[in-house]
């Protein structure tokens, strides 16, 4: 669905929250499955949030998709895993991955709320890390 949509609007998308409400180009799959099932299934959500990110923003949307592997990738395999604070928030940004590319039911669910709780999280602990390391540093003894 996302690619046709994608050829459909020269790459722009249908617009924030769209799917399913303007013409939407289907594949000939969508089409079986109407004819098995009665209805199309996954018309507004996309069946995953990629999907539908592609749809709905367009070039936007695989620039986001292409950072957040980018991020993902690079959590994986450059820094080591050790039992800390941040280790679940990195499970919970490992566990949208799922969500993201597999199956997942739009923008606003309860694993995007912790997508975002998980980076802010993260951003909190290694501003606090740095502000410690750095105060300590800065302190003078006689």
């Amino acid at each position: 669905m996302a690619f046709y949509n994608f050829k459909a609007n020269y790459g722009f998308g249908l617009g924030f929250q769209m799917l399913g409400t303007q013409e939407t180009y289907l594949s000939d799959y969508s089409y079986v499955i109407e004819k098995i099932t009665g209805k199309i299934l996954n018309l507004e959500n996309g069946s995953f949030v990629a999907s539908k990110l592609i749809t709905e923003f367009g070039i936007l949307g695989i620039g986001i998709l292409i950072l957040y592997i980018y991020w993902f990738i690079k959590f994986l395999l450059i820094y080591p895993v050790k039992i800390s604070k941040s280790t679940y928030f990195y499970g919970i940004i490992a566990g949208f991955f799922i969500d993201l590319f597999i199956r997942g039911t739009g923008y606003f669910n309860t694993e995007v709320f912790f997508i975002f709780v998980a980076i802010y999280s993260l951003i909190f602990l290694k501003k606090s890390y740095f502000l410690r390391r750095n105060f300590n540093a800065n302190i003078e003894y006689d």
